[in-house]
């Protein structure tokens, strides 16, 4: 049950959507009754473990968490959409949870990092700022064109938006997330 048509799914998205939400999604549903926004409240558990493991130096545990909690938040909507159980309340839920991860770990990146640029603190908040946002930005607006193809380019670029951010969505995004922390963890 996936939100994407054959091809617009990237490599990540589609291994989860075709071989990891099927077993898991059918499983958290069916055998342990648990709900999307279960599983969304679920995620958001998850992100205060991770900003725990961050705040603790425990970098490899909050990066494999990460990655559990991407797998969990694309099986909510898997679920949602499997068992009809889609409302506008679990959307904007979903969303919520998400920019709450994101925020999570960014603050806490940002007070880890101080220490590091210490000089030049204005510079370094302004370019990871930009950065962070310019990145969440693109994946934004590769889901928009995602949710609302009609509109987000004409049929003769076949969705240039989809084609020119192939490398960018929150799943791609969370295993870069994890690089970055791992690199970040050795200059602290």
């Amino acid at each position: 049950m996936s939100k994407y048509t054959k091809g617009d799914a990237l490599p990540v998205e589609e291994f989860l959507y075709s071989h990891i939400n099927p077993y898991l999604g059918t499983f958290l549903h069916e055998k342990l009754k648990m709900t999307p926004n279960m599983i969304t409240t679920l995620t958001l558990f998850a992100s205060s473990v991770i900003g725990w493991n961050l705040i603790n130096n425990n970098y490899y545990t909050a990066c494999i968490l990460i990655l559990i909690r991407e797998i969990l938040d694309s099986t909510d909507g898997f679920i949602a959409r499997k068992y009809n159980l889609k409302s506008n309340f679990g959307e904007k839920y979903d969303i919520m949870s998400d920019t709450i991860n994101q925020i999570v770990i960014f603050a806490i990146l940002l007070y880890k990092g101080r220490r590091i640029i210490s000089n030049n603190r204005c510079m370094f908040l302004l370019i990871t700022g930009i950065v962070y946002f310019y990145i969440n930005k693109v994946v934004d607006t590769r889901n928009e064109c995602l949710k609302n193809k009609g509109y987000c380019a004409d049929p003769d670029t076949k969705h240039y938006i989809l084609k020119s951010t192939n490398v960018f969505s929150l799943y791609e995004l969370s295993i870069v997330e994890c690089m970055v922390l791992i690199l970040f963890s050795n200059y602290i």
